[in-house]
């Protein structure tokens, strides 16, 4: 009985993984990871930033692709007149789908000198491959844009310091 019982045990709990895999597999060929989609994205970070800044003319701070239901698109974020804007640009047609404003808690923080399209075009130059997201971000001070890249599907953060443009650090991110 005890034998009985075991191997019946053993072939419900090898069946339920071979489902549980069976069931991984189909969702990850149905809904392609964000890297993947990023990946497959033919919108650039930079010509989405130039989509936003077409919009509302502004000093763009982030990037930030995203992929939601199925939906790839960068948010960027662009100050302007006090006021902070989160544009989201689709990853596909490069058009903007969608804009709201928020107040810019950082208007008393150091300004970058260099913009975030530089600091972008600094960080590629380090590693290669294509700018994921990217962001300004204040330390001790001041401006310094962290810039992730993905190389071959290895992520990349750059740190780059906003008032001279010098490469702070870069490291592989795991």
């Amino acid at each position: 009985m005890n034998i009985r019982n075991k191997t019946i045990a053993a072939t419900v709990a090898a069946m339920l993984a071979a489902a549980s895999l069976g069931a991984a597999a189909a969702g990850t060929q149905a809904y392609p990871t964000k890297l993947a989609a990023f990946e497959q994205a033919p919108v650039s970070a930079a010509q989405a930033v130039r989509a936003a800044t077409a919009q509302v003319p502004g000093r763009a701070t982030e990037v930030d692709f995203e992929h939601k239901n199925g939906q790839s698109y960068y948010t960027v974020e662009v100050k302007a007149g006090g006021q902070e804007h989160d544009i989201r640009v689709d990853a596909v047609s490069g058009q903007v789908i969608g804009s709201k404003v928020d107040y810019d808690d950082d208007q008393h923080k150091a300004k970058p000198a260099i913009s975030l399209e530089r600091a972008m075009e600094i960080a590629l130059a380090k590693t290669g491959g294509k700018v994921k997201d990217a962001g300004l971000d204040h330390k001790r001070g001041r401006a310094v844009y962290e810039v992730e890249t993905v190389v071959g599907g290895q992520k990349y953060e750059v740190k780059v310091d906003g008032s001279s443009g010098q490469v702070l650090s870069s490291r592989i991110e795991y």
